[in-house]
């Protein structure tokens, strides 16, 4: 009887080590812009900005999906609070004419930490034209990395189902004796 209650046990803990995974880390953060612009694009969570100062980042060869660009190969300025905030896209081919941009939104930071590398936040912005005109929402969603098991918690979880497969064998042979 005794060794059915450590059984039980093993397998509690089988159970909780294969339900218990670690935080998930994201991995891409996927940007949808709406409004007067329509474009999605992703970056990864480990890219650093191509360049950088006090108020603006800037990430480059950007792959988007937007009219009015051959390539879809896009760059992008992320502003701080202190410039107003918001993105600025440019089309890199067109980059000397009229400085490139293309779309030009402020409203809060869409980030946190320092520009050198930007923690997007998850949500909702409302972006305005420099005149002060709503121009578009943009959303950006994230996409946490998958949780594997270790490989112990794979061998206890194996050795757990193990016990329990032995458990209700000898509990089924001797109810079959008695």
């Amino acid at each position: 009887m005794k060794g059915v209650h450590v059984l039980k046990l093993i397998l509690a803990a089988t159970v909780a080590a294969a339900i218990a995974a670690p935080a998930s880390a994201v991995t891409t953060y996927h940007f949808s812009l709406t409004g007067d612009y329509t474009a999605t694009w992703s970056i990864p969570a480990t890219a650093k900005p191509y360049n950088f100062n006090s108020v603006v980042a800037n990430f480059f060869n950007l792959t988007f999906a937007m009219p009015g660009n051959i390539d879809n190969v896009y760059a992008l300025s992320v502003r701080s609070d202190g410039s107003g905030g918001g993105i600025v896209i440019y089309d890199p081919n067109a980059l000397f004419i009229l400085g490139g941009a293309i779309y030009s939104g402020q409203g809060d930071a869409i980030y946190t930490g320092a520009l050198a590398s930007p923690t997007f936040k998850s949500g909702a912005f409302t972006l305005y034209s420099p005149g002060g005109q709503q121009n578009g929402t943009l959303t950006i969603s994230d996409t946490p990395a998958g949780g594997v098991p270790e490989p112990a918690s794979w061998a206890m979880m194996i050795v757990g189902v193990g016990l329990t497969g032995a458990a209700m064998r000898r509990r089924r042979a001797g109810a079959l004796t008695a």
